[in-house]
């Protein structure tokens, strides 16, 4: 669990990196390389489905398509296998070989869903410059684009992005591809929303949704690799959409409520604790807030197709009710990465306390997978 940990405290700063490209072009609050590859996990998820690929090889090498990240040359490959042996050195066997593996696998497109991911990599670039730089100022990547991407479902999907954005005739009709195009365009807000829990302690340029699902998914599988009672692809795609509804509501906490009603008692020290309901106040915020995020991932995915919307609002209600191992473990685990993340704010900023975290996490947490995790950050960060 110590290695899980310490590749995972490296992971963590992807989702601070800004990306080279973006920084050397002046785009003011580049995206991380963390939410980079969180939309390419999705396009992963979404585009891979249609392709009728490995899903779960799909997924754990999308998460892995820029760790770390590398320009396709001899050199900065070399440099960045080494890097990458140092990241794993504290892992298990089994998950340095396979983390390695699945890297390469895309990094030289070794596999068909290696090539997949890696073409994927591209095309989300170009989606990025177009939020960014808009049709004029992204023309480079629209060409590097088609002279890469030879996968025949993606060459259309390209087709559609030339359509929507730069008023190119489509030689085909294609609207579930436009369909998918519009929802990718919707999922990357997430990488522009900074999570509100952070938000509300004053955090600077804290983490945003995207870079908590991004470390969530990769945490979810470090965990769970090998846990035959746990089907790790329905996880990695769980953690995925656990918190899509946030597209249209927003992030929330329990305190921004609390706080919105206002009262007696100081912000500051409603802050510092946990906020403690009656089984019927619960009962009933949970109720309003189910009924509000379902309406927003059922306005989301609706343009989907029927069986994928269907299987993301199934994972969704899954998570949020607990009612499946998967479910249960990931709402375990959410809890214990949100407190990973307080951890390391708890060490660079003063005024922060990752207490009230702590004392959730071991309220919720009973599977022993979890409770070790937090064992090992208690070890890791006060002795």
């Amino acid at each position: 669990m110590k290695g899980v940990l310490d590749f995972l405290i490296a992971a963590k700063q992807l989702t601070e990196k800004p990306r080279a490209g973006w920084v050397a072009r002046r785009v003011q609050s580049p995206e991380t390389t963390a939410e980079h590859m969180f939309r390419v996990a999705f396009m992963a998820y979404i585009l891979g489905s249609k392709k009728g690929l490995r899903l779960k090889n799909c997924l754990k090498e999308a998460v892995l398509s820029d760790f770390p990240e590398t320009k396709r040359g001899s050199d900065d490959f070399l440099r960045a296998k080494n890097s990458l042996a140092k990241l794993t050195a504290p892992l298990r066997e089994d998950l340095q070989r396979e983390i390695t593996l699945r890297w390469l696998e895309s990094e030289k497109e070794i596999s068909k869903e290696g090539k997949f991911v890696a073409q994927l990599d591209l095309v989300e670039n170009l989606i990025q410059a177009l939020e960014y730089l808009g049709s004029g100022g992204s023309r480079d990547f629209l060409e590097f684009a088609e002279k890469k991407v030879d996968d025949p479902l993606l060459k259309n999907f390209l087709e559609v992005i030339k359509k929507k954005f730069y008023g190119a005739k489509s030689a085909k009709k294609q609207k579930e591809l436009k369909n998918i195009l519009e929802f990718l365009l919707q999922v990357g807000k997430l990488k522009r929303m900074g999570r509100l829990y952070w938000k509300l302690r004053n955090i600077k340029n804290p983490e945003t949704v995207a870079d908590h699902i991004y470390t969530l998914t990769l945490a979810a599988w470090l965990l769970a690799a090998g846990r035959k009672e746990l089907s790790l692809e329905k996880l990695l795609k769980m953690s995925l959409c656990h918190e899509l509804s946030a597209v249209y509501t927003g992030d929330t906490t329990p305190y921004d409520r609390i706080l919105r009603e206002g009262g007696t008692e100081k912000r500051e020290e409603i802050l510092k604790r946990v906020i403690r309901l009656s089984k019927k106040e619960k009962e009933s915020i949970f109720i309003q807030d189910y009924k509000q995020e379902k309406r927003s991932l059922e306005k989301l995915v609706h343009s989907l197709a029927p069986h994928l919307a269907k299987e993301i609002i199934k994972l969704w209600q899954e998570y949020r009710t607990k009612s499946s191992q998967e479910g249960r473990f990931l709402s375990q685990l959410n809890v214990a990465v949100m407190l990973l993340q307080g951890l390391i704010y708890e060490k660079k900023y003063d005024n922060f306390s990752a207490a009230p975290l702590w004392e959730l996490a071991f309220e919720i947490s009973d599977h022993t997978l979890i409770l070790k995790f937090l064992d090992e950050m208690k070890q890791k960060f006060y002795t």
